[in-house]
């Protein structure tokens, strides 16, 4: 009995030793999956703004009203041509986004890992600081939810067994993203990102779509999705197809298109 119990004391001790290392799970929520509904207000969009003429650190002055932090929040983003089943999408807005004539800025679109959250929280704390060295500059965020409502490894490709995770991110997130966010609407102000699973994405998205994104933030990505279950995901994901497999991975995607941006 004594054992058992020390297994259980064990494995939980581990567990929240590994998560206070890495800080992903700030709160027992999250440890479980749960996103809390926190539905951000987001102000008026003018879509499809063209570049800047001029670097805008140049030309920016801060109004006096301006927040000191930026505003988090969710934002439900329509699988209207996926049909993907995915949670609420994380949003982070800089202070520069949340004032009057608010400047256009570049936008992050963040996938985080599997398990885990389409939580703003981490990215948010990093763009704050950044933005409160700049004038209230920094980009949008959105972290999407590239794994869905069941956090299974959809190996960021579309499948009949998960769902259509690559049209949600690369059509439906996209189309939202310019529909309703103040953001500078040309690929070389876009990111696609990622931490793990997301890295392993966002590296695999970068690659067959250039014409999105012209930059790519992969952190401690997986070397391609569905690297930590090949068997499975080939057979699953794939039909058992080694070819379409092989094909899905971002450095034979990029050796067979050099230089695409």
């Amino acid at each position: 009995m004594v054992a058992g119990i020390a297994v259980a004391v064990f494995a939980a001790s581990g567990v929240v030793a590994v998560n206070a290392g890495f800080g992903i799970n700030p709160t027992l929520g999250g440890l479980f999956g749960v996103v809390p509904a926190d539905t951000i207000a987001l102000p008026p969009s003018d879509a499809g703004d063209d570049p800047p003429d001029q670097p805008l650190y140049e030309t920016w002055h801060a109004p006096a009203d301006m927040p000191a932090t930026g505003r988090v929040g969710t934002a439900e983003i329509p699988a209207t041509v996926s049909g993907f089943d995915a949670r609420p999408a994380g949003i982070y807005l800089p202070p520069a986004a949340l004032v009057a004539d608010a400047p256009a800025v570049p936008v992050i679109i963040f996938m985080m890992g599997q398990p885990g959250n389409p939580d703003p929280s981490f990215l948010a704390a990093t763009l704050d600081a950044y933005s409160a060295q700049h004038d209230g500059l920094a980009p949008i965020a959105v972290v999407a939810d590239q794994v869905g409502a069941n956090v299974v490894d959809t190996a960021c490709a579309d499948s009949t067994a998960y769902g259509n995770a690559e049209t949600y991110i690369t059509k439906d997130v996209v189309t939202w993203v310019k529909a309703h966010l103040h953001v500078i609407d040309d690929p070389r102000w876009w990111v696609i990102g990622g931490y793990s699973n997301g890295g392993g994405c966002a590296i695999t998205f970068a690659a067959e779509h250039p014409e999105l994104w012209k930059n790519v933030m992969d952190i401690s990505g997986e070397p391609y999705p569905g690297s930590e279950q090949p068997d499975n995901i080939e057979k699953t994901v794939y039909g058992g197809s080694t070819q379409a497999f092989e094909a899905s991975k971002p450095v034979n995607i990029l050796a067979a298109h050099p230089g695409a941006g």
